[in-house]
């Protein structure tokens, strides 16, 4: 098949099991690799899609997960500390047992 005037044919390379896995869900989809990534590069350029944001917003959320599990154990004293004050009213919430 002859690529037309304003067609780009582009390779890279990628994992073989992710690039399995990326045609099986495209194909449970509906869709093909292709048409995704074709789509993904036009959402791309219009500026619709920003995967660093996607990524931004993935690091926070990890990173304030992790940090809630580490303060829980003191939110647990400052709550033993207010009941033992009579400052039940004062409860710090525990977001992780």
């Amino acid at each position: 098949m002859a690529l037309g005037r304003n067609q780009k044919l582009a390779t890279f390379k990628c994992d073989r099991q992710i690039w399995d896995r990326f045609l099986a869900r495209a194909a449970e989809n509906g869709t093909s690799g292709a048409e995704l990534c074709k789509w993904f590069v036009s959402a791309y350029v219009s500026g619709e899609i920003d995967p660093r944001q996607h990524l931004e917003d993935a690091d926070v959320e990890r990173l304030a997960d992790g940090l809630d599990k580490r303060l829980a154990p003191i939110y647990r004293r400052l709550n033993e500390f207010n009941d033992r004050l009579g400052k039940s009213s004062e409860k710090v919430t525990i977001l992780y047992p």
